[in-house]
């Protein structure tokens, strides 16, 4: 299987993104945040999509040294104007600055328009949890979930996160959209040419389909709960910072000198203006404890983030698995910004 060891892909998005001449700190977060995507097994938005980043810079869709600004209209708000930023960093950027305000005030939400992808939220929302705070963060995205009782797609799948602390350095991570996969593994099903599960993509005419060619839209979980839950992170991205909402966001792979104008919301909540830190973090623990306890009926009990975790650990020690797909657009990027090969073949 090929492989790319952590540090290897950490100094080649650093190499490319240095070559292009990104901005330092907008490198190091987004370095950093398409790290830990793909580390955490979300191979759909981390390292595969790169390449997508880098045309994103080259064309025009992404500014390279954005100019990102905040305006405050209360003491616990902020409203942060990313510029077209690479989202990764725009994420980092806010929610940096909502545990800032939370510190002081105890609670803090940030809105974020003119944003792009920002990949994995556990991003944020662990960098929250790090700092002894409950953290949250919600995205819009391309028009992809199926209305319940309609034909079309109209919301995106607008994944949520929500992270907490507990004890021994670890955190309780619940990161998910509102469907079953993204609509990146519909279109990674389509180049290795294998089915989807049953019940969870329809066609054009909403028909429901396991076929990864017909497949345009995406089935919500929970049915008219996921498309609930859709529409509310779009009242949070797309209402609240003035951003475009529902079918009308511009498309992931519209062409690349279009701006994506995306809206994010990140919230940090200071735990012990409610409770004591340590005793929250131990009852936390404990109620993961009494879970994992619970009687076994088709294999181990997860809380949500271990899952996460385990894989983690396995890419730590053994490197980034990569498809050939995987391999092909890495390739190009070393070969384009004559990068040294950073993949290993086990």
């Amino acid at each position: 299987m090929l492989r790319a060891k952590a540090d290897k892909v950490d100094s080649l998005i650093r190499e490319i993104f240095n070559k292009l001449e990104v901005d330092k700190v907008i490198t190091d977060y987004a370095a950093r945040g398409i790290l830990h995507t793909s580390l955490r097994g979300v191979d759909t938005h981390g390292l595969r999509l790169l390449h997508h980043y880098v045309q994103g810079m080259k064309e025009g869709r992404i500014n390279k040294k954005p100019n990102i600004k905040f305006t405050s209209n209360s003491i616990a708000t902020s409203i942060m104007d990313a510029d077209h930023s690479l989202g990764y960093s725009a994420g980092m950027i806010a929610m940096k600055k909502a545990i800032e305000i939370a510190k002081q005030f105890g609670i803090a939400a940030v809105s974020v328009k003119n944003s792009s992808h920002c990949g994995a939220l556990s991003y944020y929302c662990e960098e929250a949890a790090k700092n002894d705070m409950i953290g949250m963060a919600f995205t819009h995205a391309t028009s992809k979930l199926k209305t319940p009782n309609s034909k079309k797609e109209f919301f995106g799948t607008n994944p949520i996160c929500f992270c907490a602390p507990m004890e021994n350095n670890k955190s309780v991570c619940f990161d998910s959209a509102q469907s079953f996969i993204s609509f990146h593994e519909v279109l990674d099903s389509r180049v290795e040419g294998r089915e989807l599960k049953k019940n969870i993509a329809a066609d054009e005419h909403g028909n429901l389909t396991d076929n990864p060619n017909q497949a345009t839209q995406l089935i919500p979980i929970g049915d008219y709960k996921g498309f609930g839950y859709a529409m509310f992170v779009d009242i949070l991205c797309g209402l609240l910072t003035g951003m475009n909402t529902g079918d009308k966001v511009t498309k992931m792979y519209a062409p690349m000198n279009e701006k994506r104008f995306l809206g994010q919301f990140f919230m940090a909540i200071k735990i012990d203006v409610f409770e004591d830190i340590n005793l929250f973090k131990k009852r936390l623990s404990n109620l993961c404890n009494r879970i994992h306890k619970l009687p076994s009926k088709d294999g181990k009990i997860y809380i949500p983030g271990e899952k996460e975790l385990e894989i983690f650990n396995d890419r730590i020690a053994n490197g980034i698995p990569l498809s050939q797909s995987d391999f092909e657009k890495i390739n190009m990027l070393q070969e384009e910004f004559n990068i040294e090969n950073i993949i290993n073949d086990d």
